[in-house]
């Protein structure tokens, strides 16, 4: 979860998010199995701060309700997940395997790509895909 903070802290240029052409149903947890690689962050608050990581540095793997985040080829601690696909945006609860705490998010897979947002910094369930108060991580299916 420690790598997942600092990666989402991790602040690049304010990039914008494509709205368009949004799945016709909520995603379920059987389209978030598998792994996924970083593309690029969603956040519009200024920038500033660190670069992003390099595209492809990151990868989150879904397997069941697991989820392991490896960056620069350093898998971290299995988290656990939950999703309520049907909340609009749905839903996504991500607890730290190591403390316990739950982060609570947002996600929805959008023209082949998975945006998550959690609320690192504000602590609270983000609203929207913007990137205003919590960055956006943009991510795509990994090919095998």
């Amino acid at each position: 979860m420690k790598r997942l903070a600092a990666c989402l802290l991790l602040l690049g240029p304010g990039l914008a998010a494509g709205a368009d052409d949004v799945d016709p149903e909520p995603p379920v947890k059987g389209k978030l199995q598998g792994s996924w690689v970083f593309v690029r962050f969603v956040i519009d608050n200024g920038g500033g701060g660190q670069p992003a990581p390099a595209p492809g540095d990151m990868t989150l793997t879904f397997d069941k309700d697991k989820l392991t985040v490896t960056v620069m080829n350093r898998a971290d601690k299995a988290h656990t997940f939950t999703i309520d696909p049907k909340k609009k945006p749905a839903h996504i609860d991500v607890t730290d395997g190591n403390s316990g705490k739950k982060l609570e998010g947002i996600y929805k897979i959008e023209k082949g790509e998975l945006y998550v947002c959690l609320g690192e910094r504000t602590r609270t369930r983000p609203t929207s895909f913007e990137g205003k108060d919590d960055p956006v991580l943009v991510l795509k299916r990994q090919k095998k």
